[in-house]
């Protein structure tokens, strides 16, 4: 589960997906770190000028 004081509705969750997951420190139960994951397949930005 996962919440947050500054986001009301959240869709959804990236987790050290950049490509440079320095300061992830998200571990499971066991201690081990957590693989980078997103849970949207949106595609990238982009912006189209008329």
């Amino acid at each position: 589960m996962l919440s947050s004081e500054r986001v009301s509705n959240p869709v959804s969750v990236r987790y050290a997906w950049a490509g440079d997951p320095f300061f992830a420190n998200l571990r499971n139960s066991d201690g081990l770190p957590a693989e980078p994951f997103r849970t949207d397949e949106w595609l990238p930005y982009e912006r189209t000028l008329e």
